[in-house]
């Protein structure tokens, strides 16, 4: 699914999609209503932060700040450094706190309009979300790449893959290469979405693709770094989440598989 994606805290749009190729399509993530005041508490802090980091940026490089903010920054981040090296599981814990006690999490989901937008038409001509044609195409023509025609089981899982990394400046290239060195969780996410639409199934139930009505298609991203897969949960209705907790056991007793196995051939 070749997009350009603009994530929640993103000032702008970004291609997901192989660099020769132009996307003609805008992806926005949106706070779920019920989250919009968590999502406005989080910009203030997101604000005051980049006007504080603003603030130092300009004083560390003033003549009489300089010095002594340099020394001080380098104390500080002296505790990090250490804690890195000799506790790194209580360092990424503590890391994990903080960021979500200073900007907490808040649920998403993805536009849904289908219209060039004032935004996106003005700057680069870009339509808002996809057809109903478009969304069956694009299904079934994976679907059918995949040889998954028929035989669906009760939950599908679409898995974009991304890496993570905490010291290496190139770990762009450790993510997905056919959404330009990005994250393929929006696309795998989106195409979840495309896939329950039961408009987009009646399209494919032509092209001779039967998705049962109990099918659920669920997107997440596979980080092959951490060994650790995010689901995106707002498909998943209520009266499933057990089937989706089970299958989350499944995956991590693989995920530790995984690792074990990768760690032996590394030994």
């Amino acid at each position: 699914l070749a997009i350009a994606f603009q994530g929640i805290d993103d000032p702008s749009t970004f291609p997901l999609c192989p660099v020769v190729v132009q996307p003609q399509h805008l992806i926005a993530e949106e706070p779920a209503e019920q989250d919009t005041p968590l999502f406005a508490r989080r910009q203030r802090r997101r604000r005051r932060w980049h006007w504080l980091d603003a603030r130092f940026d300009r004083a560390s490089r003033s003549l009489l700040l300089g010095s002594v903010l340099t020394a001080l920054a380098g104390f500080v981040a002296t505790v990090p450094l250490l804690l890195n090296v000799f506790l790194p599981k209580f360092a990424a814990r503590l890391r994990r706190f903080v960021t979500q006690r200073l900007l907490p999490e808040v649920r998403t989901q993805l536009s849904q309009l289908r219209s060039p937008s004032a935004r996106s038409a003005a700057s680069v001509g870009l339509y808002t979300g996809f057809s109903i044609e478009e969304k069956a195409a694009r299904v079934g023509s994976l679907l059918e790449n995949l040889g998954l025609t028929q035989s669906f089981a009760p939950m599908v899982v679409v898995l974009g893959h991304d890496s993570s990394s905490v010291n290496n400046p190139h770990f762009a290239a450790y993510s997905c290469g056919a959404c330009g060195g990005r994250s393929g969780g929006p696309n795998a996410r989106l195409f979840a979405r495309m896939a329950n639409r039961p408009e987009v199934r009646e399209l494919l139930r032509q092209r001779g693709i039967e998705i049962p009505a109990t099918t659920l298609f669920v997107g997440g991203v596979h980080d092959t770094c951490a060994d650790a897969i995010t689901l995106y949960e707002e498909a998943v209705p209520q009266d499933r989440r057990d089937e989706l907790e089970a299958l989350r056991a499944v995956l991590k007793d693989g995920l530790l598989r995984q690792a074990h196995e990768r760690s032996r051939r590394f030994a």
